[in-house]
């Protein structure tokens, strides 16, 4: 909401957004009271701003896991390829 609100000077808010994250510069984005020189620096930031984060651990390996060779491995195998797909395929479709 502050960042909706805010009225700072075109200079403020070029040193400002290496500050904001993209989250932040979405909402910037929207704004239709920006000077040029503002979106341009919004703009600036490319598809690094529309790529999806991932702020979680790292999926072990089968070995990491607690009782991996006593438990069903062939499921948890199955389970961490899925995994492991699904973040390459939104790995490759996010960084363009």
């Amino acid at each position: 909401a502050t960042l909706l609100a805010a009225r700072l000077e075109p200079e403020d808010w070029e040193a400002l957004l290496p500050r904001v994250g993209p989250l932040g510069r979405s909402v910037l984005r929207r704004r239709r009271d920006l000077p040029p020189s503002v979106m341009r620096a919004l703009d600036a930031f490319g598809a690094t701003d529309f790529v999806l984060g991932h702020d979680g651990p790292a999926i072990p390996e089968p070995a990491a896991l607690p009782g991996a060779a006593a438990a069903s491995s062939s499921a948890q195998r199955m389970n961490l390829n899925i995994l492991r797909s699904l973040q390459r395929a939104r790995r490759a479709f996010f960084i363009l």
